[in-house]
């Protein structure tokens, strides 16, 4: 077991936490709302020291069903922080024509320390287990997780090809 200078152990120190709260409204049988609140603070030396990193999130997202196939969903986001790259504010505007096909564009802006834009544009085809998505637009470095499988992705510019399947 290691001990820091202050008799702590490693172990016992933050890697993170996140508490959070939504509320759903649904209006009508077409509109439905999603408002949430996440606080999320996390160790960028993964518990070696005491130092986090701190972020409060707030999402509001509205979906409205046009018929049982067709669906708009736009979404917001807004990251505030003093810690790291700082405030974030993301846009997202999504089309799906169920159960197939699914058009969407967003735009995730740095208001903090870089001021960079990525934008995206996406198109995905679905069919049983298997789903195949071709976008284009700026991606940020970072771990991309979905359905419990999380992968680090680089930083890049241009197109982006995914094929995904369960069995």
């Amino acid at each position: 077991m290691f001990y820091s200078d202050k008799a702590t152990t490693v172990e016992s120190r933050l890697l993170w936490r996140d508490i959070n709260a939504d509320v759903e409204r649904q209006w009508n049988k077409q509109l439905k709302t999603t408002f949430l609140v996440s606080v999320q603070e996390w160790s960028p030396t993964h518990g070696m020291d005491d130092k986090t990193y701190v972020s409060n999130i707030f999402v509001l997202d509205g979906l409205y069903k046009f018929d049982r196939k067709k669906s708009l969903r736009a979404e917001v986001q807004y990251l505030y922080s003093k810690d790291y790259e700082k405030d974030w504010i993301v846009g997202l505007v999504e089309f799906n024509l169920a159960p197939r096909w699914s058009f969407s564009v967003s735009d995730m802006y740095n208001m903090g320390d870089t001021k960079v834009h990525y934008y995206n544009g996406s198109v995905s085809y679905t069919r049983k287990n298997t789903r195949l998505q071709l976008s284009y637009g700026r991606n940020r470095a970072g771990y991309v997780c979905s359905g419990g499988v999380c992968r680090y992705t680089p930083a890049y510019t241009g197109a982006n090809l995914t094929f995904t399947t369960s069995f």
